[in-house]
């Protein structure tokens, strides 16, 4: 049985209009992705699923929160994720196209005519994966005192070290 079947949009029995999908997002669904960093994170996922009649939007609200360490101290701290993303899916006869991002717009995706179901599974992950932020620091200011301390003598010292080596200074009287 397919793990992620659950993420399947059977949208040919649907009518046009819109239609609302929930997801509850845990740890065992990111073991199905290469990447690891969110081993430790739940993960709501809301979908606007709108079906016209030559193509669909998806509109995704995801949040939740995800265990990560600090970029500044290494502590780990829980760190609240919010995104909201949109994408159009199109129907295609174009063999090159299927299945893929069109590189002019990342936001638009073609499918066959022929298909009669979609899985967001791998659109979540790449949506929480765009919400985490690249610098991850506790929240109002929550780092460890002491490893900050630590941290500040350590750049102290090194700010403090000499430019040059003065043992190569007698090689600059050679010339």
């Amino acid at each position: 049985m397919n793990a992620l079947k659950q993420f399947d949009i059977p949208f040919v029995g649907l009518k046009e209009g819109v239609h609302h999908f929930h997801y509850d997002i845990a740890q065992s669904f990111f073991k199905h992705f290469i990447d690891q960093e969110f081993e430790k994170g739940n993960f709501q996922a809301d979908l606007r699923f709108d079906k016209q009649q030559h193509h669909f939007k998806l509109s995704f609200e995801i949040s939740g929160m995800m265990r990560v360490p600090c970029d500044r101290c290494n502590e780990e701290f829980d760190l609240e994720i919010d995104g909201d993303y949109e994408v159009y899916v199109k129907f295609t006869d174009h063999s090159e196209k299927l299945g893929g991002v069109e590189e002019e717009n990342e936001d638009l995706i073609y499918i066959s005519p022929s298909d009669n179901l979609i899985n967001v599974a791998q659109l979540i992950f790449e949506y929480i994966e765009l919400s985490v932020p690249m610098k991850k620091v506790h929240p109002g200011n929550g780092c460890n005192p002491e490893v900050l301390k630590l941290l500040n003598e350590y750049i102290i010292k090194e700010e403090k070290k000499p430019d040059h080596d003065p043992r190569w200074d007698k090689l600059k009287d050679l010339e």
